[in-house]
């Protein structure tokens, strides 16, 4: 199905609606979502509900507010403490299920506040090849994911956000900052402060897809392959080095196979995909 008839067919699944509620995480697939919603059915019937934590990357809830506000749509706000959860402190590896469950139970709550039945999230079909047990959070507490729906996958999505000229069309994939520990790795509220500043000070030197692996004392960096090159400059490299020790780290390290989702669901031979 070419991209325009999924829009099309999207516009009818978000047009049976009267109100909804959507997760707004301020990636691009929630970003789309959103619009959309506003799109089809005005700011006036769309409540759009960010979960703030410890967890967030670097910079996302400024820009989850300016999103919001560009398009006039009511935003919820809430913080969420998942290493409250056990299981997500304690590096389970079921650990994202717990934590879409609360987040999934915070959203229900919320919605129903306000008398509004239907809540969208934003996974798409290229979710559906990775390990994902959120998704079973997800389909317990009956949230909607019209991009399953309607068959779009994320070329689709950055393609469809191009077209409709959104400032997240080209923003990098995001994740949760939890996602940057090994499975069975405790985690703790300042090892979450220490990879989300290491982090910030990467987007600050111009580094856009990479992540920041924390294996105890070491910061495994995972950046594009395009950038690996960059680490030839002594000076940047001693720059990297000093900042990552100043917040903890007693070693930096920069792993040869670049940037790609999900290196640490390696571990998890044998565990089949949620989706």
């Amino acid at each position: 199905m070419e991209l325009t008839a999924k829009l099309k067919l999207l516009e009818k699944i978000i047009g049976r609606e009267e109100k909804i509620m959507v997760c707004f995480s301020g990636g691009v697939d929630s970003s789309l979502l959103l619009f959309l919603c506003v799109k089809y059915l005005g700011p006036e019937n769309v409540v759009a509900l960010t979960l703030h934590s410890e967890a967030s990357p670097p910079g996302e809830i400024d820009h989850c507010r300016s999103f919001a506000h560009r398009f006039g749509v009511e935003h919820l706000v809430l913080e969420y403490d998942i290493l409250q959860i056990a299981e997500v402190a304690s590096g389970d590896a079921r650990r994202c299920y717990f934590c879409k469950k609360g987040i999934c139970l915070m959203a229900r709550q919320e919605a129903d506040k306000r008398n509004i039945e239907t809540i969208y999230e934003g996974s798409n079909c290229d979710d559906l090849s990775d390990y994902r047990p959120g998704y079973e959070a997800i389909k317990e507490y009956s949230l909607t994911s019209p991009f399953l729906e309607a068959k779009l996958n994320k070329q689709d999505i950055r393609e469809a956000s191009r077209t409709f000229h959104l400032p997240t069309a080209e923003r990098p994939a995001l994740a949760c900052l939890v996602t940057r520990f090994p499975y069975g790795t405790r985690i703790t509220h300042e090892e979450l402060r220490r990879v989300n500043a290491c982090e910030a000070y990467l987007l600050g030197l111009g580094f856009q897809n990479f992540r920041v692996r924390c294996h105890g004392e070491t910061a495994r960096l995972e950046v594009a392959p395009v950038d690996i090159n960059r680490f030839c400059d002594p000076a940047l490299r001693q720059k990297i080095v000093a900042h990552f020790k100043k917040e903890g780290f007693a070693f930096v390290a920069l792993d040869l196979e670049g940037y790609r989702t999900g290196s640490l669901n390696r571990s998890l031979k044998g565990l089949k995909k949620t989706l």
